[in-house]
């Protein structure tokens, strides 16, 4: 089942980056890119985590997650989409995927 717990709207999530491919709804990509400080890989902001994204040749793609009621979207080294089990009980869940092409 979907990530039902949370209030998300599919219908208007960012539409892919010309290149990538997605949303890809209730997925995830495994790993984040390589870096020892979270903030280099976390963001509120959509087009500042693909204008990052574009630049590193490690990152395949990004997931938007909630991480305790905040939307961010995170880069990840993973080009694989995992599904998302829905679990109320987490304070993050993966809700979305963008792929690089």
């Amino acid at each position: 089942m979907p990530s039902q717990h949370f209030d998300v709207d599919y219908e208007t999530l960012e539409q892919s980056p010309e290149d990538w491919s997605g949303p890809h709804h209730h997925t995830y990509l495994g790993g984040y890119i390589a870096t020892c400080d979270k903030s280099h890989f976390r963001f509120d902001d959509f087009n500042e985590a693909v204008e990052l994204a574009n630049t590193r040749d490690d990152c395949k793609g990004i997931t938007m997650i909630y991480l305790n009621t905040k939307k961010i979207y995170e880069l990840r080294r993973g080009c694989g989409l995992v599904p998302t089990p829905a679990n109320p009980n987490k304070i993050s869940t993966a809700l979305a995927s963008w792929i690089k092409n």
